[in-house]
């Protein structure tokens, strides 16, 4: 997961959890309140960056392929979600 790598996650760590999660429930779509936990985790610890922003700032230094990196279907999920407010909410993807 590329939060646990960007951030540098100790074990034990919530990051680890929604790893765990996602592994877990690997053959199922992704439920959207895991969507919405890692979105705010993104916006809550990322400086103002999305995730594909703090990637980028490792493309010069790494071969990473650009495949490996499209959130379109996450970015689509959460333009469909709404807060507890009914706004749509913004991705952070």
């Amino acid at each position: 997961m590329w939060l646990i790598i960007l951030w540098n996650a100790k074990p034990d760590t919530p990051l680890f959890n929604f790893k765990d999660e996602v592994i877990k429930y690997k053959t199922y779509e992704p439920f959207e309140s895991s969507i919405k936990r890692v979105n705010t985790t993104i916006k809550n610890g990322s400086k103002g960056k999305t995730l594909t922003e703090m990637i980028n700032g490792y493309r010069a230094d790494n071969d990473i392929r650009d495949e490996i990196c499209n959130f379109n279907i996450l970015k689509n999920k959460i333009r469909d979600m709404k807060d507890q407010q009914g706004n749509t909410m913004e991705s952070y993807f």
